[in-house]
């Protein structure tokens, strides 16, 4: 550090003005006066810079904190570890933490630059439900919430209902194919996810498996010998099918089937009555529901 004599050399003077350094410790500039001795950290303290002050060494950071570097072909991480490998109570924690209920959010975001950001966390708006949001903010595009209580929804996934409000009149019974929704615009009850439109057609948002339903009711039958109602996707077709000598009362079926479907398949329901001297059978509609179409996203 430098001597004249017994006096330390002073910081002008190349020296650091001090007579002895505190062992492990460090060194912090104090303009023209003697350098400045920080008290030695503790186990796990980190030197933490503060504006318009000397750093302390500190568990704790007021500010945000990026760990930021470019490396080709290695990954950048920050490790959580507890080693100890005896007590159930070793934990390793990520806690993310607000000031109250009336703050924001404590959330976690995932980012590819450019293109797409994901959201989980508490919405503390919200009721505190614990969200996955395909946005930068949870209550924006809501993918995936828990509630407190463990109520566990999908707000983005396909479902939806919809049914014929009237009745479509003389529409089959001599071999004509009547598609629900082709003559009357079904009404929707829901469509969470707008992948359904009133002509009866369902476009699927993306590929899966699908549960698909459709209840037909036809009325003023007489003397129909086949009724056939056919579920049609894009892969294949699934059909219901009575066949008699005669069938001179109201029929109903029900058809059910989890498809498999991909991005932009439609699915549509049809119903045949044969047998008839003339296309007399009606599709009955209105409430309570007596022919309708639903379904919803399930794997």
């Amino acid at each position: 550090m430098g001597y004249i004599g017994d006096t330390p050399i002073s910081v002008n003077a190349g020296g650091t003005g001090r007579a002895t350094l505190t062992d492990g410790g460090v060194l912090v500039g104090n303009g023209t006066s003697g350098i400045t001795q920080l008290a030695v950290g503790g186990n796990g303290d980190l030197l933490r810079g503060t504006t318009g002050a000397d750093p302390v060494f500190s568990q704790t950071c007021p500010g945000s904190f990026n760990f930021t570097r470019t490396v080709s072909g290695s990954n950048t991480q920050l490790n959580i570890v507890n080693n100890d490998n005896t007590s159930g109570a070793s934990t390793a924690v990520l806690h993310n933490e607000v000031g109250g209920t009336s703050s924001g959010d404590p959330l976690i975001q995932y980012s590819v630059s450019g293109a797409t950001t994901f959201s989980h966390g508490i919405d503390n708006s919200d009721s505190d439900s614990l969200k996955v949001s395909a946005s930068s903010a949870l209550g924006t595009t809501d993918t995936f919430i828990i509630t407190t209580s463990g109520v566990v929804t999908f707000p983005l996934n396909s479902c939806f209902l919809a049914y014929l409000p009237s009745t479509d009149a003389n529409v089959t019974g001599n071999g004509a194919s009547y598609s629900l929704g082709s003559v009357t615009a079904l009404t929707e009850i829901f469509d969470l996810h707008g992948d359904f439109n009133t002509n009866g057609t369902f476009t699927a948002p993306i590929t899966g498996r699908y549960d698909l339903r459709s209840f037909i009711y036809v009325s003023d039958t007489t003397i129909a010998t086949s009724f056939v109602v056919t579920l049609t996707t894009s892969n294949r077709s699934y059909s219901s099918t009575f066949s008699r000598a005669a069938l001179a009362a109201d029929q109903s079926s029900i058809i059910s089937v989890i498809a498999d479907m991909d991005t932009n398949d439609t699915a549509t329901v049809a119903v045949v009555a044969n047998g008839e001297a003339g296309n007399t059978d009606d599709v009955s509609g209105g409430t309570p529901l007596l022919t309708y179409f639903c379904g919803s996203l399930v794997a």
